[in-house]
């Protein structure tokens, strides 16, 4: 692996999005003079933003009403990958959501009661005291976490379509104040009858229809395309994000969902039992490496995840982090050389695009890139 080239790797993190209701093209962002590369996710090119960049008017909502990193990154990502199939990014450019603010959304959040009457959530009964509340709040668990828009714009900043995920919760954690004072926690699995089939799913797209209505009775909304979709996130400490379920389209001038369609994408962690299920070969091939990695770098103390994407049940990403208590820049070098060995020999499956992050004590320490098209391993060192 002596061939290896180290390369400087742009990221960069800020992403696009755009609508198929007009034929106008977006000319290419210049900057002194010069054109600014677009950001390419997942095999497509993202959206440009539409300058001045206006912040969302609910900002900083999800940070509070989503646990999971992970989750964040993926909902905010996924909705606009899935936006390119109704809003295109040829002609339109995204900007963040304009409309529903965080009053509007905690409002929407809340229990459903004869005071709060706009609340998404199940309704609960009063209680006399702790225990009582607790077994409340854990039969009834909350399932709407978050609602997430996004606005598509054209070359003037006007609103052509709105995108919306509406994030559902797997587990619900709740806290309970006594009369002292003292908090009392729990949480539960929201959907644990184990009937085959996603109550959470089917919870999320009962409420639906009453978000769209509310946006189209909303005078200040405008009358456009709306994307409707529903996000199923996963626990707090889970290292894979969740997973989009299913999305409607509401044409202009429509409040009614007809029918929904399907989403099979979903991230899961390798080696795995889910992942052995619907992919062993993969799975199998990321333990061998696992053993072939500790076995060669016993005195690093090495632990390894692995990430794989998965879309219509076939691996298309891989992820993987490489986590070791210290590293000298020889060890590093060795390291680079050999997981890139390992991709090239296939001992790690190398027919999708593959990211290893390699890390020491939480601190970057490079970064390797596989492009089953062209066959190449990129490498980037950080600096100290």
């Amino acid at each position: 692996m002596s061939k290896l080239k180290v390369v400087i790797i742009l990221i960069a993190s800020l992403l696009l999005l755009s609508s198929c209701i007009s034929n106008e093209v977006i000319p290419e962002q210049e900057s002194n003079g010069q054109k600014i590369p677009t950001p390419v996710t997942q095999g497509k090119e993202m959206y440009k933003v539409k300058t001045p960049v206006k912040f969302n008017v609910a900002r900083g909502s999800i940070i509070n009403n989503i646990d999971n990193p992970l989750d964040i990154n993926e909902i905010e990502l996924g909705l606009m990958l899935l936006s390119m199939e109704h809003f295109s990014p040829e002609n339109f450019y995204f900007q963040e959501g304009q409309y529903l603010n965080t009053e509007t959304i905690n409002k929407w959040l809340k229990r459903e009661s004869s005071e709060q009457t706009e609340g998404f959530n199940p309704p609960i009964k009063g209680s006399e005291n702790v225990e009582q509340a607790l077994k409340q709040e854990e039969e009834n668990p909350k399932i709407v976490s978050h609602i997430l828009e996004q606005n598509y714009v054209d070359k003037d900043g006007k609103t052509k379509g709105i995108s919306l995920a509406i994030s559902l919760n797997s587990f619900y954690y709740f806290q309970v104040s006594d009369n002292n004072g003292l908090i009392h926690s729990g949480n539960v699995k929201v959907d644990n009858n184990n009937n085959g089939t996603n109550d959470v799913k089917i919870y999320g797209e009962n409420i639906a229809e009453n978000v769209v209505k509310r946006i189209r009775n909303n005078k200040k909304i405008p009358n456009v395309p709306i994307l409707l979709t529903l996000y199923q996130e996963e626990s707090r400490g889970s290292v894979v994000p969740g997973r989009f379920l299913s999305s409607t389209f509401i044409p202009e001038g429509k409040s009614g969902i007809n029918d929904w369609d399907n989403i099979d994408k979903k991230y899961m962690e390798l080696p795995s039992g889910d992942a052995e299920k619907i992919d062993r070969y993969s799975s199998e091939s990321f333990k061998n490496f696992n053993v072939d990695i500790e076995k060669n770098f016993t005195n690093l103390n090495i632990k390894v995840l692995g990430k794989g994407l998965y879309i219509d049940k076939t691996l298309s990403e891989l992820s993987v982090d490489i986590e070791t208590a210290g590293l000298s820049h020889p060890q590093l070098i060795a390291l680079i050389q050999y997981v890139g060995a390992e991709i090239q020999s296939q001992v790690i499956p190398n027919t999708v695009p593959i990211k290893v992050n390699i890390s020491s004590v939480k601190e970057a320490e490079a970064v390797l890139t596989w492009d089953p098209a062209s066959q190449e391993i990129k490498t980037h060192i950080y600096n100290k």
